[in-house]
């Protein structure tokens, strides 16, 4: 076992979990035994490729995505972010605003 059948299995289950899937069901979609699919949910052994596209078809994503989602370590709804964002700068302050206790009448500082 290694850090990406964990990474792979980890997102399995919680996409399994999110859709309320039950695994005796994935088990029977891919022709194992319960405890076969307990040993891979729980990273002991690697799931293959056939397996990995059976329980995409089951949750209804792309393969793709499946392992996107391992890889980011993110859901597989939350939007891929394609690029880094610079973070805004912060505000310049307004010359012209109006100081914190400044008295208006009718529109009219005084």
């Amino acid at each position: 076992m290694n850090d990406s059948d964990k990474h792979v299995a980890d997102a399995v289950r919680a996409e399994l979990a999110r859709q309320r899937i039950k695994t005796p069901h994935v088990a029977d979609a891919l022709g194992v035994s319960r405890p076969t699919l307990y040993s891979r949910l729980a990273g002991k052994s690697s799931f293959t490729i056939r397996e990995l596209d059976r329980i995409a078809d089951v949750i209804g994503v792309d393969t793709l995505r499946l392992i996107e989602s391992a890889i980011l370590g993110k859901r597989i709804g939350d939007p891929i972010e394609t690029q880094e964002t610079e973070p805004e700068p912060p505000l310049q302050h307004d010359p012209f605003a109006q100081p914190p206790r400044a008295r208006r009448h009718n529109g009219r500082a005084y």
